[in-house]
Formats: C-alpha cells, sequence, structure tokens
C-alpha cells in the first residue's frame, strides 16, 4: 500500500510540474506576443498628459455649465 502511495505521489508531483512549466511557456508566449503588438502604448509624453488635462477640463466647464443652465430654467437634476 505505501508503494501504491507514493506512486501516486510521484505521479501527481511530475502532473503538476508539467502544468507549471506548460503555463510558464504560454505565458512568455503571450507576453511577447503582447509586447510586439502594443509596446508603443508605454510610451506615455508630457504632450499626451496635457493634451488630457486639457480635455478633462473642457469636459468638466461643459457638463458644470449644462447644469447650471438646467437649474437655471427650473428643471431637476436630471435635465427635465
Amino acid at each position: 500500500m505505501n508503494t501504491y502511495i507514493a506512486i501516486i505521489g510521484t505521479f501527481l508531483a511530475l502532473c503538476e510540474i508539467i502544468r507549471v512549466v506548460q503555463n510558464h511557456i504560454n505565458l512568455r508566449r503571450q507576453r511577447k506576443i503582447f509586447e510586439e503588438s502594443c509596446g508603443d502604448l508605454s510610451e506615455v509624453t508630457e504632450q499626451d498628459l496635457q493634451t488630457q488635462r486639457a480635455v478633462y477640463r473642457m469636459l468638466y466647464a461643459e457638463l458644470k455649465d449644462r447644469q447650471c443652465n438646467c437649474k437655471a430654467e427650473g428643471g431637476g437634476e436630471d435635465g427635465r
């Protein structure tokens, strides 16, 4: 019985090692493909950040203006 348990335990350990190696290989492939297709996305410049801030400020001002106009016209929170 002990021999049987030792054999099954060894077999399960080997299966887990094989599974971990296969996962590692697949993750390396996926990372390589991702870096090839999206590698340039990580290069965010200061100009990109400034543009994002400017758009955010414009949208905030527009929404605030709409909210003020809506309240001035006597509408509710949903703009009716």
